[in-house]
């Protein structure tokens, strides 16, 4: 009597990962190489014919003299690795679990001729096969057997086991008629391709490979190390195969640039870091299969060297005499343009005005990256210098730094009229904020993410005080 029963087979590959990695206005060029790194990571699932090849009820029975052995066709181009075989299989009819003994079965691998019928045998195991009730149970091999072109697995029963011996697989109720003879059975030690529904027997999706695949996974940036303000171009140069064996899983790229801020990436990527510092890249690279999932990443580590920023105070000494203060970031030369002609390579020079007069004084400092150049300039009057002279113990105050959620702002009484403005290390505005007569300036960071900015100071239309702050939003 010929039984019929449910085969269910969905299909999963897995993939292997690896991995992973800016230009300011002002910046010099740094010249530093490519850097790059990979790693592999193998990845085991059972790969499984979608229910669409189907061609409609599936049943089969093994007896010696009557069909030795069932064997399933996988297309396949590339480089894999056979651990087992994975299938539902009846010692009994009751669906109920450990009423019925044990048996064994030959499993195989071989290859497949033009009618993708097993003709060669690559390798073979003895496989346990054990009364799991409607359960699947994954037959695993002595040995992982590798192959490299299509191929089939099978299940025979080995010579001289007991003619009343008998295998059943479930079956596939779903069905599109296709008949796309992926199956084939033995008799009397002969491989045939089968399909006969007509008969009422149809022996396709009967069992799947549990398979592993590598796969190699890699990306690069075009400089690990560059100055604030620069981007960075990091290309994803992951290369993994997806079968046309297989199901077209989803896989996923992110890259995480090491400072919180996350992208996914597919070829290409620009990105710009808002402040200095050491950040390990890392790319993690995900394919989803049908029954898991395959995760790797790399990282990669990229210096963004700080840059420097002038700035300065003067104080008047009296009889032409001022005190100049350097007030710069990340400086490391120092050159003073006092307006008249006269310079200094001093960090904070004292100079003596003989004539009375307005001069428009520059600091211009370079950093020890060779990042940039950067100047700033304050108009120094001889004729005014008590009145318009800052006072080191009367200092613009800003507090808290690094700033979360807010900072305070603390301006002199001569200021009152004037705005705070506040830019990015490109030099966008992001904030202006008239201080109209207040004493203490509260702003919001809301709109702002973390990393450097510059507060400067206007007031009658020259920018009277600049500092950098730093805002961390962790």
């Amino acid at each position: 009597m010929k039984k019929y029963y449910i085969l269910l087979l969905s299909l999963s590959i897995t993939i292997s990962t690896l991995l992973a990695q800016n230009k300011s206005k002002e910046a010099v060029t740094v010249p530093i190489p490519n850097y790059s790194t990979a790693k592999t990571t193998s990845c085991i699932d059972t790969i499984r014919y979608p229910q669409t090849k189907t061609t409609g009820v599936e049943a089969d029975t093994m007896a010696t003299g009557v069909r030795e052995g069932a064997a399933q066709y996988y297309h396949f181009s590339g480089t894999g690795i056979i651990h087992g075989i994975s299938a539902y299989m009846l010692l009994d009819f009751d669906g109920i679990p450990g009423n019925a003994d044990s048996i064994q079965l030959m499993a195989k691998v071989m290859k497949v001729n033009a009618f993708n019928e097993p003709i060669i045998l690559i390798d073979s195991s003895i496989v346990t096969i054990y009364d799991v009730g409607y359960q699947e149970q994954a037959l695993m091999f002595d040995a992982p057997i590798s192959i490299t072109d299509s191929f089939a697995i099978a299940l025979e029963i080995p010579a001289g086991f007991n003619d009343t011996l008998f295998y059943t697989s479930n079956s596939s109720v779903n069905s599109d008629g296709a008949g796309e003879g992926l199956a084939s059975i033995a008799y009397q030690g002969i491989w045939y391709n089968y399909y006969m529904r007509g008969w009422g027997w149809d022996v396709d999706i009967l069992m799947s490979p549990i398979f592993e695949q590598t796969i190699s996974s890699n990306y690069i940036v075009d400089s690990s190390i560059v100055c604030l303000g620069n981007d960075i171009l990091f290309t994803n140069t992951s290369s993994f195969t997806d079968n046309s064996m297989f199901n077209t899983a989803q896989t996923t790229f992110i890259l995480d640039y090491g400072n919180i801020n996350t992208s996914t990436i597919d070829t290409t990527l620009l990105y710009t870091y808002p402040s200095a510092g050491n950040f390990l890249s890392t790319l993690t690279f995900a394919h989803y299969g049908y029954n898991g999932a395959c995760v790797d990443d790399s990282s990669i580590m990229v210096t963004v060297l700080d840059t420097s920023i002038s700035n300065f105070n003067y104080t008047g000494l009296g009889g032409g005499a001022y005190q100049f203060t350097d007030m710069s970031t990340s400086a490391n030369t120092y050159y003073w343009d006092f307006g008249n002609g006269d310079t200094s390579t001093l960090q904070s020079p004292i100079y003596t005005y003989l004539t009375s007069n307005n001069y428009n004084v520059c600091l211009t400092v370079t950093d020890s990256n060779g990042c940039n150049v950067n100047t700033s300039c304050q108009t120094v009057s001889f004729v005014t210098a008590v009145e318009s002279a800052k006072s080191n113990k009367e200092e613009v105050k800003i507090y808290p730094i690094p700033a979360n959620k807010y900072f305070n702002v603390e301006v002199l009484s001569s200021y009152k009229n004037g705005s705070i403005i506040i830019t990015d290390v490109v030099g966008k505005t992001v904030k202006s904020i008239n201080i109209n007569d207040q004493e203490s300036v509260k702003i919001s960071t809301q709109e702002m993410n973390s990393g450097v900015y510059f507060l400067s100071i206007e007031n009658n239309g020259q920018k009277v005080y600049t500092k950098r702050i730093l805002i961390d939003k962790k």
